[in-house]
Parts: C-alpha cells; structure tokens; sequence
C-alpha cells in the first residue's frame, strides 16, 4: 500500500458460480481449490478442508521492509532477528517489496535467512524512482540465488507495487512481466510471476487480467479504506472485493499480496483507526478462510511526506501479543 486509494463497489448483479483458489500456505507453486458462489449479496462458502487461518500461529505471509525507524538500513543482525520473530509467531512466507533496497548485502542477508528458517520468500523487483537499475539488478540477485538450489523456496515474484495508481499504463506493466517472467524461465524458475494491484486499478483496467501475462492475479485490499467497514467485518470486505476482481479476471486465481488495518492516523467513516480495531480487524482477516499477506511487519514511521494512516499499519507487536 503506496498511496491512498478508495475502493470500488460495482453496481454488479448475480455472477456466475466459479471456482476460487486459496495459495496454500507454506507451498511454492500449489494452490488448493474451492468452491465459491459469488453474487453481489452472497456470502462466501469456503470448503472446510481448506486450511484456515484461525490462530496468530497459523498464518501465510506477512510484508517487510528493512528500514529502521529513521529510514537507515538495518543490520544484518536486526533483520536476522526480524525474520526469526516472523517465523517464531507462525507465518509461513515474508513478502519483500524491493531486493535492492538499502544495499545488495542486505538482501543477501534476507535471502539465505529466510531459506535458513523455512520461511518462503515472496520476491518484489521495483519498477519505480530509477533508471530501471533496481529490475535489473533484483533480477541477476534472485537468479543467482534461485540457481545455487533455492528456486523451492521462492513463492512467487511480483513486479512492482501499485503501478497503475502511479502512473504506469497497463501495456507497459505486463510487458515488464513478460520480461521478467522470460528471463526467470530461462533460468530454472517455474513459479508464479505476478503484479500487485488495487481493486479499483482491476476495475478501471481490465486488460491487467490477461492469461498470457499473469500467471495468478495479485491485489493489494485493504478493506480501512471502505468508509462503511468496520475493523470486524474486515476480513468480510476483502472476499467482497476478491468477487468483484473474479468477475473481471474470471476464472484467474487470485492472491491478495496486502491487507492490513491501520492503528492509527484518523477515522474514515465506520472504519476506526485504532490499536484496538486493528486487533479486531486482524483477527476477521486470520478468521475470513483466506490465504493473505498481512501489511505490515512494523509501522513505517520512516515514510517522508505521506498521512500518518500510511505509516501506522504495523501489526507485529498485536501478534506478538496474541491478537
């Protein structure tokens, strides 16, 4: 979550049943199925085999930066700790947004810790703020790494961050995919290769949905910014707007890359930003039935010249406290 966005209801009448898949937890490249009946007034019936979150000690993926609290890099040493508290409260995967973030040795340290702990790695490459050095150097790092014996312990690779939101047309994004996906392909990887969007980004542009693109459909939903939302009925509006993103990409699965609540930063409508219903809304999210990475691992308190809602949506200290 770069930037503030609001979410899209459609005006949409009964879709057509379709079948849904949950990433499985913990599984490089498999997904379990269900079934699910989407209308615009439906509940979602997940199958009881499929393994739900209902417990901090029984979660799939959280984001991460490694940054301090004054925008420096952290050490090796504190990210080390980061991941082990990370693996130690029960998330299976950890979600890097930029391999070239702070130096090339931190993420180095990232790379083998994550493989160290059992933890899956789910590998962001920045498009955005350069001179495209970071893609291309995220690329030949996570190439090197996936060649030395580590490709099962990648996820997937998601291109960029909200893209569209800031600026990047459609044709432009999926071709920097192709050109992801041709240069991992060649060398060994057979996992997924996605983008990570709103759902008012799918809504406007529905040419994101394109098979021969994206191997799995990636979106951000952060249900905070549904102004009749409550931190309780969190989890509720994320499966609400995973229909509305179905109906645009049917029959493409779909993960969502980033869900959080924020503890603080100001009110938007029905949605409070709060400790207190941040608690609330993780335990909807962990209870929903879906397979999500929780934003994030700690407040952003280093982000420059953004609201305070963006860089209060830590939730590590609620888990660590059993949410």
């Amino acid at each position: 979550m770069r930037g503030i966005l609001s979410c899209i209801l459609l005006a949409s009448t009964v879709l057509a049943k379709s079948h849904r898949h949950h990433y499985i937890r913990g599984s490089p490249h498999s997904f379990e199925e269900t079934d699910i009946t989407a209308s615009a007034s439906a509940s979602v019936t997940v199958n009881p085999s499929s393994q739900r979150p209902t417990h901090p000690n029984d979660l799939w993926a959280i984001a991460y930066a490694p940054f301090d609290t004054n925008g420096s890099c952290k050490d090796h040493a504190t990210i080390r700790a980061d991941m082990a508290s990370i693996k130690e409260v029960g998330f299976k995967a950890v979600r890097i947004y930029n391999l070239c973030d702070c130096d090339e040795q931190t993420s180095l340290t990232i790379l083998p810790t994550t493989r160290e702990l059992g933890l899956i790695l789910i590998a962001g490459l920045w498009l955005e703020g350069d001179d495209g050095s970071s893609l291309t150097k995220g690329l030949s790092m996570l190439t090197s790494w996936g060649q030395e014996g580590n490709w099962d312990f990648l996820s997937m690779v998601v291109v960029g961050n909200e893209m569209i939101s800031k600026g990047m047309n459609p044709q432009s994004l999926l071709a920097k995919v192709a050109e992801v996906k041709s240069q991992l392909t060649a060398a060994g990887y057979i996992g997924h290769v996605t983008i990570a969007e709103t759902t008012a980004s799918y809504v406007q542009y529905p040419e994101l949905c394109q098979r021969s693109a994206l191997d799995i459909v990636g979106a951000n939903i952060h249900a905070y910014f549904t102004s009749t939302c409550s931190a309780d009925n969190a989890g509720t509006e994320v499966k609400d707007q995973i229909r509305q993103i179905s109906a645009i990409c049917p029959g493409m699965e779909i993960v969502v890359l980033e869900s959080g609540w924020p503890s603080a930063g100001g009110n938007n409508g029905l949605a409070i930003a709060s400790a207190e219903a941040q608690v609330s809304a993780v335990k909807s999210l962990m209870n929903s039935g879906l397979n999500l990475c929780l934003f994030e691992f700690n407040n952003s308190v280093w982000k420059s010249n953004v609201a305070e809602i963006e860089r209060s949506f830590g939730v590590m200290h609620s888990l660590a406290g059993k949410a």
